[in-house]
């Protein structure tokens, strides 16, 4: 029970594809449909795979912690120091995924015109 938790809280659930994942893949899909020059095609879509390559690491770092978190739970006599180190590097990682993407995004953003960055993301 805990483990399943752990991985919805985590990963968004144990489905298959992280969202990120899947907003990368569509990204990268439309970049070769949209971008018409190729420099700039291969540019944004280095960036995507930057991306994709991080939300991997980020993914195999968590279920990792996943894991130990999830051993250190079945020790009833875990010690509580151990369970919050833990708990802090899954706060930390997060964190830098966050920003990381999130820099990624806006390096993206500028790697295109309004029009391609309307056509590859509709609201």
């Amino acid at each position: 029970m805990l483990v399943a938790l752990m991985t919805i809280l985590f990963l968004g659930g144990s489905s298959g594809a992280f969202g990120p994942m899947v907003f990368i893949d569509q990204a990268m899909d439309y970049a070769k449909q949209t971008i018409m020059e190729d420099d700039r095609r291969k540019q944004a879509t280095a960036t995507l795979k930057d991306m994709k390559k991080r939300t991997k690491e980020y993914t195999k770092a968590i279920k990792k912690l996943s894991k130990e978190l999830s051993a250190d739970y079945r020790q009833y006599e875990a010690p509580e120091d151990k369970i919050d180190a833990v708990w802090a590097r899954v706060f930390e990682l997060n964190l830098e995924y966050t920003e990381d993407i999130i820099e990624q995004r806006f390096e993206l953003r500028n790697q295109l015109t309004r029009e391609e960055w309307a056509a590859m993301f509709p609201s």
